[in-house]
């Protein structure tokens, strides 16, 4: 032994060099295979505070509108689609409404003067393409604020149930940071129902038009995919439905953990 009573190292003891690489290796196979689930979660969770953020925003802009001029019913919004066709058998839309909301939104919400994107992509849940909406055609109807979220003002349909309360009287969509330049429903793309006195987010219990059994998880309509999502993301703060589908529901699940 030295001075001090230690015992030297033994060369049986230590780790020759293949040894630390086959370890090195190992460990980087467990991080390649573990990390994009763990950036995901991460990503998925921002996703969730912007979403809650953005719909408190919109609320805040409705309610301080309605007290200065009444419920949405009584702001001359009119409807979009008139009931006409064109000669192709397109409905001939009026955009006025539309118009009109986006220029409220701009009064209560700290706007950017127009979304600074490109052309639009939109997609589905399940990646079905839809739609492209050039930055021209969509910067009338869409407001940006400073941190990148799109508020898009979709249909305007000011009907009876929409007076009486029982229906949204606006379309809404907010559109959170692109995905390499998609949108996609249910993931960066959000649907809400402007009703006469309150804003709700698509795919609630007792929802009327988009539900979450019928429009997030699954869908009857390949187009509408991902567009019920919406009050899933706000009330139970998690975007599960991407990972166990057939295990969460209102009357089911309300995580993949539970």
């Amino acid at each position: 032994g030295g001075a001090h009573g230690f015992l030297p190292l033994k060369g049986k003891n230590s780790f020759t060099l293949a040894e630390v690489l086959i370890t090195l290796g190992i460990i980087g196979v467990v991080a390649a295979m573990t990390l994009p689930a763990l950036i995901q979660k991460q990503n998925e969770k921002a996703t969730v505070v912007q979403l809650k953020k953005a719909y408190s925003m919109l609320s805040q802009a409705v309610l301080a509108e309605i007290a200065e001029n009444g419920t949405v019913d009584n702001w001359n919004l009119g409807n979009t689609d008139i009931g006409l066709k064109d000669d192709n058998g397109n409905s001939i839309l009026d955009n006025t409404g539309r118009e009109k909301f986006a220029q409220i939104l701009k009064k209560h919400l700290k706007v950017i003067s127009t979304p600074q994107e490109g052309d639009f992509q939109f997609y589905t849940l399940d990646g079905t393409y839809l739609e492209a909406l050039s930055k021209d055609n969509a910067i009338k109807n869409m407001v940006m604020t400073p941190d990148g979220t799109i508020y898009n003002v979709g249909y305007t349909n000011i009907a009876p149930e929409c007076r009486k309360g029982l229906y949204h009287c606006i379309d809404m969509v907010i559109m959170l940071k692109p995905e390499k330049g998609k949108y996609i429903q249910g993931k960066n793309m959000f649907y809400f129902g402007v009703y006469k006195d309150r804003v709700v987010p698509a795919g609630t219990q007792d929802s009327p038009a988009y539900t979450f059994e019928n429009h997030c998880v699954a869908s009857s309509k390949p187009r509408e995919k991902g567009r019920g999502c919406s009050a899933w993301v706000v009330l139970n703060e998690n975007m599960d439905y991407l990972h166990c589908p057939d295990k969460l529901g209102w009357d089911k699940a309300k995580s993949c953990k539970d």
